[in-house]
């Protein structure tokens, strides 16, 4: 946009004249300037654009970084919440196999007693089911811990555990990526090294500069604004 700026300037002289009989008289002299200073440089080459895209763009990496500091405030919460489900998933598949391990076991020692299968086969599948069995408690153990951590994020008493539970979804769409916000910072700050350029290019290309001074000088206020006076 132009600049502008406006001045007022009156002026009064008073001049005394002595003559040889002693008597003096004065001759009074007033002038009223009014001026108005307009100054414009115009964005040829779209430097003062660029800048402001820039500005813009700083202003969303900041937004951004926000909004990232937010959730890294929270990402202990949400750790917490996938270590959670992780576990549960774990303890689920556990008992699944030890089940099916279980009942793997019933049949070998139907077909020992019949004579189908070797007193080996049932030894190697009772060490593999209690192989199997123990790896539950330290799961157990482990999720209970992780139950405790999350009732401590969340800010509530000990006797007061967390309601939620959690599972984990088998895979996550690649748009969820997209609007992480430090993805979106990055994007921002690309964004204003590109402007950035954009405003280097321009300085070293020549620019123009506008200016432009009218005004009016009369010998009274009346006067100012009446033709003749204009400069």
């Amino acid at each position: 946009m132009p600049q502008s700026s406006a001045n007022y300037t009156p002026s009064q002289q008073l001049q005394s004249n002595n003559t040889t009989s002693g008597s003096a008289t004065q001759t009074q002299m007033t002038l009223h300037t009014a001026q108005l200073n307009i100054s414009f440089v115009p964005d040829v080459w779209g430097a003062n654009i660029r800048a402001v895209e820039s500005l813009d763009a700083l202003t969303e990496q900041a937004q951004f970084q926000l909004e990232a500091a937010h959730l890294a405030l929270t990402a202990n919460v949400v750790t917490a919440a996938i270590q959670d489900g992780s576990l549960r998933g774990q303890i689920d598949g556990t008992e699944r196999v030890i089940k099916a391990g279980r009942e793997i076991l019933d049949l070998l020692r139907k077909q020992l007693s019949a004579g189908y299968v070797a007193e080996t086969d049932v030894l190697a599948q009772e060490t593999a089911l209690t192989q199997i069995e123990r790896t539950l408690p330290p799961l157990k153990k482990q999720f209970a811990v992780q139950r405790d951590l999350l009732t401590a994020l969340a800010g509530q008493f000990s006797a007061d555990a967390v309601l939620q539970t959690f599972d984990l979804p088998v895979s996550l769409p690649s748009t969820l990526v997209r609007k992480r916000p430090d993805v979106r910072a990055a994007e921002a700050f690309m964004h204003w090294a590109s402007a950035q350029i954009g405003v280097a290019i321009a300085v070293r290309l020549p620019n123009l500069t506008i200016t432009a001074n009218p005004g009016s000088a009369a010998f009274s206020v009346a006067e100012i604004f009446t033709p003749g006076t204009y400069f």
